[in-house]
């Protein structure tokens, strides 16, 4: 083999070399391109980029796909989505009814209404509404946009409940349940004990609406035990409304008021049933009143 040939091959060789670094390159380029498509991208916008990459290279799409990591069953899909600007109305106006509420308690509302949605749907609803509800250094907290409630016409047309507190002669403090007739005035039952959940509220309730009557609706005041789930929830199996009481108008649940404020041995003549007073009469104040 003579000089001349030699030099051929060396230089064929070195540039095989230059040609294997080149494509080494870019395997490795193309690696990480799609190792990011993969992680940072949606299907909608792998989507996107195949179509381009068809338009304006003149590619088969089967390589487009392969080239952005789309699947060609993603490729494609046509989007058939059902009108969901009622719902949003509808989400939006519950939200704003009740602006207390995430988007669990806004499901519950609209189940019951017979929209015919998963918790998944009224989630990115709810996010793409921006219907999140600010968190405040607020103890109280409005459950629904509230007004006066009228006036009721009749017996076991309209209660109102509210708490009060005590304390015994050994320094323990208890709690005391009070439900009343607002158009009779009588006093329909007082649960008293050192702790009252809303469990125990829908118990006393039950057991009122089991030997009276349901009534049209119940005023009450803003404690966790009146808009929590479980009152919530009886509220709506048993069809009575829950009416809460105004922002500073304490004065719409009046009849509480004056229970708790009238003076020793001048309350108002209300019937009291003591339902859970554990040792009657050892109280300071509002339970001896009531007894």
């Amino acid at each position: 083999m003579g000089v001349a040939e030699l030099r051929r091959v060396k230089q064929l060789e070195e540039e095989n070399r230059r040609l294997k670094q080149v494509v080494a390159d870019l395997t490795l380029d193309k690696a990480m391109l799609q190792d990011m498509l993969q992680k940072g991208l949606r299907p909608a916008r792998r989507r996107e980029m195949a179509r381009e990459l068809v338009a304006a290279f003149r590619v088969p799409t089967r390589r487009a796909c392969a080239v952005v990591g789309c699947h060609r069953a993603t490729f494609y899909y046509r989007a058939r989505r059902r009108d969901g600007t009622p719902l949003r109305m509808r989400l939006r106006e519950l939200a704003a009814a009740r602006p207390r509420f995430g988007y669990r308690r806004l499901h519950i509302l609209l189940r019951r209404e017979g929209w015919r949605i998963n918790h998944r749907r009224t989630y990115r609803l709810y996010r793409a509404e921006q219907l999140g509800v600010r968190v405040r250094r607020r103890h109280k907290r409005a459950s629904q946009v509230r007004v006066r409630p009228v006036t009721p016409t009749r017996p076991n047309e309209r209660w109102c409940m509210d708490f009060m507190a005590d304390r015994l002669d050994d320094g323990r403090r208890i709690r005391i349940l009070t439900v009343e007739d607002v158009f009779t005035r009588e006093c329909l039952a007082v649960e008293v004990d050192t702790s009252l959940v809303s469990a125990r509220v829908v118990a006393v309730l039950a057991r009122l609406v089991q030997a009276r009557g349901a009534p049209r609706l119940i005023s009450v005041d803003n404690g966790s035990e009146f808009y929590s789930r479980t009152t919530d929830s009886w509220a709506y199996q048993a069809g009575v409304q829950l009416a809460f009481s105004r922002p500073g108008k304490p004065m719409d649940n009046p009849f509480h008021r004056e229970l708790q404020w009238a003076p020793p041995g001048r309350a108002p003549q209300h019937r009291a049933v003591l339902l859970g007073a554990r040792r009657p009469g050892q109280t300071t104040g509002v339970a001896t009143r009531l007894q």
